[in-house]
């Protein structure tokens, strides 16, 4: 029935493709879901070769390849069956198609050889597309170590492009969590936070390390502090709670736009914080700039802690810039337009 039924599926409508594919899949798992206890040595042979004939002839539709491919996967842990498709293999021009690269991978993976897929791999490397729907194939298999294995070679190559990247992060990091391997997926759960910042991977990277948390915190502060990214540490410290890291971090900063974020954490208890590191910010920016632009630029800044619900703390905020620049006449007035005008008079 496959054999007569698959090359009508090229000449069909989408209504009766659909249908003739439904009768496809359906003869294809009966032929791969008789057990071999039921069939003669010839019998489980012949079926394999018939399979491996269909599969790699490109008369298998797309939408079997998988089902058929775990099958005879499956069957290579027969020496005999793994040397039909190792001589299939050698056989085929480079590059191979898809289906047969794939089998043979798979194949290896099958017989707990995850590095030597890699090596085959290898030598699609001016192929990454190829490479990484093999990789991905490999995963949708569940040959976690050997998906593994071959992604994290173009990963540390660099032969993926920017959306190729993405996409191998992604199945490298399912891959990693299937397989249970924690050290890769801890790993790649800080890359992962380096590369975005994500606080819903950050959440994960803590389950994940459970008691461990703390040492595994060290590690990914020092991952990022070692690569400059200064940008995803306030966001690691206030996830923890840790205002006074928090605090000594942001002080290093000196850019208000770098505290925002971050400064309601601070507001209940050490609002005197928020209120220097304001002061001190828009004192050094005022010492260097003197027209009204610099009172509207300081205005501007202290705008939204008014919106926030900090009139009070503003007020300290503009008292103390006033004092320090008594001599500066737009800056009172720019300053008091932070306020709502039935306020503004008690201000200075």
């Amino acid at each position: 029935m496959l054999q007569k039924t698959t090359p009508l599926l090229a000449k069909s409508d989408e209504q009766r493709r659909d249908q003739l594919l439904h009768y496809c899949s359906t003869g294809a798992q009966y032929l791969i879901q008789i057990s071999p206890e039921h069939l003669s040595p010839e019998l489980r042979d012949n079926r394999r070769a018939f399979l491996l004939d269909y599969l790699t002839r490109s008369e298998c539709p797309p939408a079997l390849e998988r089902l058929v491919l775990s099958f005879l996967a499956q069957a290579a842990t027969d020496d005999a069956f793994f040397a039909n498709i190792l001589d299939l293999f050698d056989r085929t021009p480079y590059p191979a198609p898809p289906a047969v690269l794939h089998l043979f991978l798979a194949a290896l993976a099958q017989r707990k050889r995850p590095e030597s897929a890699a090596r085959v791999l290898q030598d699609y490397a001016d192929r990454p597309a190829q490479a990484k729907e093999a990789v991905f194939t490999l995963y949708h298999l569940h040959y976690w170590e050997a998906a593994l294995c071959c992604g994290e070679y173009f990963m540390e190559k660099n032969l993926f492009n920017t959306g190729q990247r993405r996409e191998a992060e992604d199945i490298l990091l399912a891959a990693a969590e299937k397989a249970g391997d924690r050290p890769r997926h801890t790993a790649y759960l800080r890359r992962r936070y380096r590369q975005y910042g994500h606080e819903s991977v950050l959440e994960r990277l803590k389950i994940l390390a459970g008691p461990d948390w703390p040492e595994e915190q060290k590690r990914l502060l020092a991952e990022l502090r070692a690569a400059g990214d200064t940008a995803k540490i306030a966001p690691l410290l206030a996830a923890e709670g840790d205002l006074d890291a928090l605090a000594t971090h942001l002080e290093q900063q000196h850019d208000l736009a770098v505290l925002r974020p971050f400064e309601h954490l601070f507001w209940p208890d050490r609002s005197a914080f928020v209120r220097d590191y304001y002061v001190g910010q828009l004192s050094a920016y005022l010492t260097e700039h003197f027209d009204k632009q610099a009172a509207e630029f300081a205005r501007d800044q202290l705008v939204g802690l008014v919106r926030k619900g900090q009139p009070v703390l503003a007020k300290e905020i503009v008292n103390a810039l006033v004092a320090r620049f008594p001599d500066r006449q737009t800056l009172p007035e720019e300053l008091a337009g932070i306020f709502p005008k039935t306020k503004r008079q008690p201000v200075f």
